[in-house]
């Protein structure tokens, strides 16, 4: 690696091999990424993959539910889908997502899962009451639990950080449409912890649900 450099809502870097120099794009915008990258394009060296066909891979990579941006039709909101369900995925996230959009308001929508981990809903309100600017607590796989306790003990959480730009939303979708309409643009809306789930754990029966995702390209398309 040579160089490397957040572009749009991705990252442009400079890789050499063995073999080649060549200019690659990421199209996403976390920096832990490029590791990833990285490791990928070693494999690829090994095996004698070209250059062109590195790139181009690289270029098109996307993997459902893990850091998939979804800029709206203006560019004025950009939409992000994750997996982070714990404090310390969290943080990585939403901390990138600092990083990424210096200038622009971090929305989060998240919630906790129930019967397990429930240590999650401590760590996680912490890292969004420390790095997002405006909460929307929600259901996340509620499971055995009523999701109105989960959502607020996670709330307790982020209030012990001093933040009071927080809501409780139980249903996820109106969550998510409330995260997007009410965005002080130009604004990122990060929804996660389903990632790219099409169903609700409650009580031992998985439900359907439309991916965030889904979701959220729907609102941007218009936004």
């Amino acid at each position: 690696l040579t160089r490397w450099e957040r572009a749009g809502s991705g990252i442009s870097f400079t890789v050499r091999t063995p073999r080649f120099t060549c200019d690659v794009y990421l199209p996403t915008p976390a920096h832990f990424n490029l590791a990833n990258a990285l490791g990928a394009i070693s494999c690829a060296e090994a095996l004698g993959v070209d250059a062109e066909d590195i790139v181009q891979g690289l270029a098109e990579v996307r993997v459902s539910g893990r850091m998939e941006v979804y800029p709206s039709a203006s560019g004025e909101i950009v939409g992000v889908v994750d997996y982070a369900h714990n404090g310390m995925s969290l943080t990585a996230l939403l901390g990138e997502m600092r990083e990424s959009y210096p200038d622009r308001e971090l929305t989060v929508v998240f919630g906790a899962t129930g019967g397990k981990g429930v240590d999650r809903r401590d760590t996680m309100g912490e890292a969004a009451g420390k790095l997002a600017d405006r909460i929307i607590i929600t259901e996340d796989d509620p499971g055995p639990e009523d999701p109105a306790v989960i959502c607020d003990a996670i709330a307790r959480a982020v209030s012990a950080q001093g933040h009071d730009r927080w809501e409780i939303v139980l249903d996820r979708p109106q969550a998510i449409v409330r995260a997007v309409e009410g965005a002080k643009r130009p604004a990122v809306v990060v929804v996660t912890g389903k990632g790219n789930d099409a169903f609700m754990l409650r009580h031992g029966v998985r439900e359907p649900y439309e991916p965030d995702g889904e979701q959220l390209a729907r609102l941007l398309a218009e936004a």
